[in-house]
């Protein structure tokens, strides 16, 4: 009978790639935490630029009333 234990005893081969192993692992971690940063960056902008083009839009409608306000009362200015 066999001992299963030492079939999977640690050598010098399996701590070295074990090793790199979890240098690998946390290279990926930072580059996801980088990359969700850039993400959350992302996001925040896209936010500032709808807000913006709700803020423009508002006042162009409210210039384009103001605009029709003014051809209104040009109209009636004329036809008296």
């Amino acid at each position: 009978m066999t001992n299963i234990a030492s079939e999977f005893q640690e050598g010098p081969d399996v701590s070295d790639e074990l090793a790199k192993t979890k240098i690998e692992l946390q290279s990926h971690h930072e580059k996801v935490a980088i990359w969700e940063e850039g993400l959350k960056q992302a996001r925040q902008a896209c936010e500032a630029w709808k807000a913006d083009a709700e803020h423009y839009k508002m006042k162009a409608e409210q210039a384009e009333m103001e605009r029709n306000r003014a051809v209104f009362e040009r109209d009636q200015v004329r036809s008296w």
